[in-house]
């Protein structure tokens, strides 16, 4: 009865598959992949923080000669200088699914949840079977004036909406990088009201962008990771610093409800800096302005922030 019971659940799974793989990707081969470049950047350079209009105007002005972008401000309206923003990753993942398949822990209730787990964790096991992981640590500069190209890599042609990537901290750094850097994974610097901070963060956990959104990778486009400082700064109110301070994981500066778009349940600067970073990372596929904007393919929404960019 078992054995039967067991074929019979086999014959349902694979007919499932049989029929889904051709309605979800009816054009593309799930096994084949394209070659691209990836990179990585901030909204602090000038490139990304520009708004549109100020884009256009740089098409025909040069660049010395553009209009300057729009001065940093936090929600209180403080006026935010950055000295500093870097950021170290590394096992950079390229999923074709928006979610990890479901966890050990979530049980399913019918027979058709066996199915979708089943369907769920061999999807993603392929993905990541066929994806080379761009391993080595990379040492972002967030305010480069250029993005940080990673390399090229395998991404699958039939879509990418999830990136994950994993926080490294290091005592070797490279020797344009901020001695506020070494052991850390994550360094921001510089001023608010004309007083200084600063955030570090040795944390070593999983940094995700993701959206429902497939973004389909071509070989003469880069794909391209934008961290959105400017309006990261806009959803966090730093009125409650007086002085200078350095904000890190023994010293989180405790407020209420200071970010409330990013984290509703924050109790604390750090938790907001954290969160916020992630909440304001977009990634998808780069038009040539080093930029990810309404005009560009993204996995998530990139017009989701606040004010221009």
């Amino acid at each position: 009865m078992k054995s039967s019971l067991k074929l019979m659940v086999t014959a349902v799974t694979m007919s499932v598959l049989s029929s889904s793989c051709n309605l979800q990707t009816p054009a593309t081969n799930s096994d084949s992949t394209v070659s691209t470049g990836f990179s990585m950047t901030g909204s602090g350079q000038n490139a990304v923080a520009q708004t549109d209009l100020q884009k256009l105007f740089s098409l025909f002005i040069p660049s010395a000669m553009a209009l300057t972008p729009p001065p940093l401000v936090d929600a209180s309206g403080s006026s935010v200088i950055l000295d500093e923003a870097w950021i170290v990753v590394k096992n950079i993942e390229f999923h074709t699914r928006e979610n990890d398949a479901l966890s050990q822990n979530q049980q399913p209730t019918t027979s058709n949840d066996q199915i979708n787990q089943v369907l769920n964790q061999l999807e993603d096991q392929g993905t990541q079977n066929k994806n080379p992981h761009m391993k080595r640590p990379h040492f972002i500069n967030l305010l480069s004036e250029q993005p940080e190209m990673m390399g090229h890599t395998q991404i699958p042609a039939q879509g990418v909406r999830r990136l994950k990537m994993l926080l490294h901290k290091s005592d070797l750094i490279p020797q344009d990088a901020p001695e506020g850097l070494r052991g850390n994974s994550i360094y921001i610097s510089g001023s608010l009201n004309g007083l200084h901070f600063s955030f570090s963060s040795p944390d070593r956990g999983e940094f995700r962008i993701k959206g429902p959104r497939s973004v389909q990778p071509e070989e003469d486009k880069n794909m391209l990771a934008v961290i959105k400082i400017a309006n990261l700064f806009k959803q966090i109110d730093f009125s409650v610093l007086t002085e200078s301070t350095d904000i890190g994981p023994n010293n989180r500066i405790p407020v209420e409800n200071a970010c409330p778009s990013i984290a509703p349940h924050a109790r604390d600067l750090y938790t907001c800096i954290r969160n916020g970073l992630e909440a304001h990372a977009h990634f998808g596929k780069d038009n040539g302005d080093h930029d990810l904007d309404q005009h560009d393919d993204c996995v998530n929404d990139s017009q989701q922030t606040v004010g221009t960019n």
